[in-house]
């Protein structure tokens, strides 16, 4: 069983690539007051591998504005055979995160905004790809490797401890139904379903003697997505801020001049997962052998 507090293992990103809803229609309740709701989406996409998704998010209403903009995202992807080359299963989120807000002028001392909200989108993105068979040669119940790399993106595995042979779950994977359960004041969402994939074939590592019927015979993940809003009085800090209108409103200049506190709603997103693994082959030449996903 896993579990993640999404918020706090986050790396700031500038953009993000949204989601897009194609497959089925949208479920979601209002937030008290209309100024925002939570939902649930389904559908296919084309971010971090591809496949088809189940997701949720915050929409909020823009400040003096009746639209709505998303606020918050996350959601489970995976593999389909709709793919020529299926993905795994990938866990993501999108967070919008306020710095403050400003007031905006222009070179001359006209006013742009009044009142501009100052924020950075938050991802976070977690890739469930191979299932090892390890000997797990000191008894410490982990295995102890590392991963080569170039800069910021990983290669081959370094194993300190032998291993034997592996899953891809790169694969075209089933989903159950979504059991979903939705508080009537739209504060509290839960939403439950599985991906299972059968048949999965091993891949040799080390010097393996694949017995029993040599395949994988069933791998479940079920996942538990849960959101919640709730009401927060946060300090805000407020700024001037300059910029050159006629430079794509590129900032010139920029100052705090007070801070202020407001009351608002935030979203808190967590999900806990959990697997079954059914018709795993040992091998027979392996002393203490563990599996690590």
């Amino acid at each position: 069983m896993k579990k993640f507090l999404l918020p706090t293992i986050c790396i700031v990103l500038l953009f993000a690539v949204p989601l897009v809803a194609t497959a089925e229609a949208v479920v979601y309740v209002d937030v008290a007051g209309g100024k925002g709701y939570i939902e649930k989406i389904a559908g296919s996409t084309e971010l971090f591998g591809g496949g088809d998704y189940v997701g949720i998010r915050f929409m909020r209403r823009a400040p003096g504005k009746t639209a709505y903009i998303e606020d918050a995202m996350f959601a489970v992807i995976w593999g389909t055979e709709n793919q020529s080359e299926p993905n795994s299963i990938v866990i993501y989120s999108e967070i919008t995160r306020y710095l403050g807000a400003g007031k905006v002028y222009d070179k001359n001392g006209g006013l742009v905004a009044n009142r501009y909200p100052i924020r950075v989108k938050t991802i976070w993105v977690q890739k469930l790809e191979d299932i090892f068979e390890y000997y797990d040669a000191d008894n410490d119940e982990i295995c102890d490797y590392s991963r080569d790399y170039t800069g910021l993106h990983y290669s081959d595995y370094l194993w300190h401890e032998p291993v034997y042979k592996k899953v891809s779950l790169h694969t075209a994977w089933t989903r159950s139904p979504v059991n979903e359960t939705l508080d009537p004041e739209g504060k509290h969402g839960s939403w439950t379903f599985s991906l299972t994939a059968e048949n999965l074939s091993y891949a040799d590592i080390g010097l393996t003697n694949t017995t029993g019927d040599g395949i994988l015979n069933r791998l479940t993940f079920t996942f538990h997505l849960e959101a919640q809003l709730v009401n927060i009085t946060a300090a805000v800090p407020l700024f001037n801020i300059t910029v050159d209108a006629a430079n794509d409103y590129q900032v010139i200049d920029s100052n705090k001049i007070e801070t202020k506190e407001f009351n608002g709603t935030r979203v808190d997103y967590g999900v806990k997962y959990d697997h079954e693994i059914l018709g795993w082959d040992f091998d027979a030449k392996n002393p203490n052998p563990r599996l690590l996903l």
